[in-house]
């Protein structure tokens, strides 16, 4: 009996620590698994990524963005999340927000180049579109985005 109690004990612990992983901060919003951002007035299309697993994979291996589509990603936590374009193949921007949903930082990303990019302070979100749509849409370091 107690080689079968220790293994389901273990596993119930397993399960309540994944559990814990996901719970969210305080104050940080939930959103669908596809939303539309405006970003200073412009629409965007974005793919969300609130797990580990959809943060981690990111645009990986993907061979185009449609013009106005993206991915935002959100964290569990303000901090300084860096990024970098290991095995992603599409050239990309990357504007660094803040908890206010202020753009702090943008950064023009090149394929496969594994340069962490990491931003000037800390951020509760990070949304990629393809390299020069902040720019061409006037979008710059201030501008709020709204969900």
């Amino acid at each position: 009996m107690a080689t079968i109690v220790k293994p389901l004990a273990l596993s119930l612990l397993a399960l309540l620590l994944i559990a814990g992983c996901g719970k969210e901060e305080e104050g940080v919003k939930t959103l669908p698994e596809r939303t539309t951002v405006m970003v200073a007035g412009h629409p965007l299309r974005v793919i969300v990524c609130q797990t580990p697993q959809a943060r981690e994979r990111g645009l990986m291996f993907r061979k185009n963005l449609p013009q106005d589509e993206g991915m935002l990603f959100v964290f569990p936590q303000e901090g300084y999340h860096p990024f970098w374009m290991k095995n992603t193949y599409i050239p990309l921007s990357i504007a660094f927000i803040s908890r206010e949903l202020k753009i702090i930082q943008i950064d023009e990303m090149d394929p496969l180049d594994t340069t962490p990019h990491m931003p000037i302070g800390p951020i509760l979100y990070a949304l990629e579109a393809n390299k020069g749509w902040f720019k061409r849409n006037g979008i710059k370091v201030g501008d709020r985005i709204r969900f």
